[in-house]
């Protein structure tokens, strides 16, 4: 917020893994651990039938949605700015909030992945 306040018109993107409020606003994480600790390995390891341990998602995941989602939020923000104006936008993306919202999406029936093998 002060970068935005020093600087009129900038466009700031704000990354963190968990939240920036909140109990979990200072600590530290990447894609495989925000997995763990919002259930989406725990939900994947379900659907492929693996209990035994935790199944990641494939590539780092949360990382490329949540980037995809700045990104776009960002484009936006830039598409909205006007020269007329010395509006600041910031944009705030988390991997848990990802997570969660990648738990909310409907999912395709385990069945038809077997069908299609």
């Amino acid at each position: 917020e002060d970068l935005a306040r020093a600087h009129p018109g900038l466009v700031v993107v704000e990354l963190c893994a968990y939240s920036r409020l909140g109990p979990w606003a200072t600590k530290r994480g990447f894609d495989s651990l925000v997995q763990c600790a919002s259930g989406l390995a725990h939900e994947h390891s379900v659907a492929l039938g693996r209990l035994d341990q935790p199944e990641h998602l494939p590539a780092q995941f949360l990382d490329y949605v949540t980037g995809y989602l700045a990104a776009t939020g960002a484009m936006q923000c830039l598409g909205q700015r006007s020269s007329a104006t010395d509006t600041s936008f910031i944009v705030r993306a988390s991997l848990a909030r990802t997570a969660e919202w990648l738990k909310e999406l409907p999912r395709v029936p385990t069945e038809a992945w077997e069908a299609a093998d």
